[in-house]
């Protein structure tokens, strides 16, 4: 959140000020006003502030809030009256709260099919203890006899406390009923492909292993445990991960030699549930692929449809060899059908608007704006690339930079035969094959840095947190 969101946040609290006395007497308290001030300001038309919901700044604000909110319900708790009337907030806790866990556990199986039933009693150790924030007005109320006002307070007061030390152990025999396949854990994964995403309980990688495909866990990334074939999601194509969960994409095999592609969402790697990005969309050949950035996870792909107009490139430059002379190549492209969506937890699905003119190809995250390469596909080497500095929800075209050109072979693109990109969250690095680099933290803006030489070209590009590895080369940030 940056000054103009600090400010919106202060004007917040000066209407409330303003209003509270008025308010109070409608029965609406601070946290239901604040509630749809956040609402309404994040989303809609009358959005201005754009709030990375899993970012540390909001995480650290969130954690400080709750400490407090719980504070002051915990010091509300009269222990004199508690003692002179103790029957009633005492079934309460000790056998209303067990019981509403426990019918919160059967619910949470019964919605989410094939969810781990520790995940499941998880869930509902979470829910089960109600806060009275949003009932502050009617606790405070003398109409409300001080009797209920007061089992109210206790009980809202304490659940907190007694739900914590429960949701400890059930976290605890989650991650290692989740850890308990397989005969011990171990240091490597064989498998001819392994893909790997970071969840809320650890590291997730799935082997492309036969007959299923197999989950492993890992809280370090040195030891892995077999948590066994993943549920409700085959041949999984690609995965990505943040705070709130997994996506995933994958595929089935049909009868006819057709795939079926599938997105699916995940709390713990094992356990699958299918979301829909848009409602009726068919991919297309080759599917949809997930990546994550900045706590947003991102789907990208192509759908069928008919084709447009025939539009031509030139694809005038150098030959393979680096000597002059152009190879004159003419191609066809296949405009639209590609589209890329956004979600902050994986479940709910945005499409990013303009619609991207190309297919899109892979993301590269900055700090302050992300890199989109898109493909042609119907041109050899054709590609192009958008920027967007609004966490992905809009993009523009980026033709205009040192890396910025739309059709490769022209000297001044990335991925393919002429270059490439890499990303570490926070720097975007582009390497040309000709061995020049440039450098961008938005995507928009690129500075040219050390020019490596062509044959660095052929090694490895990693963004690493404290500098850059070109081949043999290595470069520290500054």
């Amino acid at each position: 959140m940056g000054p103009v969101g600090l400010a919106i946040a202060a004007a917040c609290i000066l209407v409330w000020s303003l209003l509270s006395a008025r308010l109070e007497r409608w029965r609406i308290s601070a946290a239901t006003l604040f509630v749809a001030f956040g609402c309404a300001l994040t989303n809609g038309p009358l959005q201005v502030v754009d709030v990375q919901l899993h970012s540390h700044a909001i995480e650290a604000m969130a954690e400080l809030a709750l400490a407090m909110v719980l504070f002051t319900d915990a010091s509300r708790v009269s222990v004199r009256r508690l003692r002179a009337d103790a029957g009633i907030p005492s079934r309460l806790l000790f056998i209303a709260l067990p019981l509403a866990i426990a019918v919160g556990a059967v619910v949470s199986l019964a919605v989410f099919r094939g969810i781990d039933p520790w995940i499941a009693l998880l869930i509902a150790v979470i829910v089960a203890p109600t806060d009275a924030a949003l009932g502050a007005p009617v606790i405070e109320d003398t109409h409300v006899p001080l009797r209920i006002r007061t089992v109210l307070n206790v009980e809202s007061g304490l659940n907190d406390g007694l739900a914590t030390p429960v949701f400890t152990i059930v976290l605890a025999l989650a991650v290692s009923h989740g850890n308990g396949h397989g005969a011990g854990p171990v240091t490597a994964i064989v498998a001819p492909q392994v893909l790997v995403a970071a969840s809320p309980a650890g590291l997730v990688a799935v082997g492309a292993t036969v007959p299923t495909e197999t989950v492993w866990a890992s809280s370090d990334g040195v030891q892995w445990h077999n948590a066994g074939p993943p549920s409700g999601l085959e041949e999984v194509d690609s995965i990505a991960g943040t705070s709130a969960g997994l996506v995933a994409t994958g595929h089935t095999l049909n009868g006819s030699g057709t795939e079926t592609f599938t997105v699916a969402f995940s709390a713990d790697g094992i356990s699958w549930t299918p979301v829909e990005v848009e409602p009726g969309i068919v991919w297309d050949d080759i599917g949809p692929q997930v990546q994550s950035g900045n706590g947003r996870f991102f789907v990208m792909g192509g759908y069928p449809g008919s084709l447009t107009n025939s539009t031509a490139f030139r694809l005038d430059a150098l030959d393979v060899t680096g000597g002059p002379g152009g190879r004159g190549l003419i191609g066809s492209s296949v405009q639209g059908n590609g589209g890329v969506w956004w979600s902050d937890d994986g479940r709910r699905w945005t499409r990013s608007t303009p619609r991207v003119v190309n297919f899109p190809d892979a993301l590269y995250f900055g700090r302050g704006g992300i890199l989109l390469s898109t493909t042609l596909r119907e041109i050899p080497g054709g590609f192009g690339l958008d920027v967007s500095t609004d966490g992905g929800k809009t993009w523009k075209s980026a033709h205009d930079g040192p890396v910025g050109a739309v059709v490769c072979g022209q000297g001044e693109c990335a991925d393919g035969p002429d270059g490439t990109f890499a990303s570490n969250g926070s720097v975007i690095v582009a390497l040309k094959s000709n061995g020049k680099t440039w450098i961008s933290y938005d995507g928009k803006t690129w500075t040219s840095t050390a020019d490596v030489g062509p044959a660095q070209y052929f090694g490895p590009l990693l963004v690493l947190p404290r500098g850059v590895v070109v081949g043999s080369a290595y470069g520290a940030a500054k």
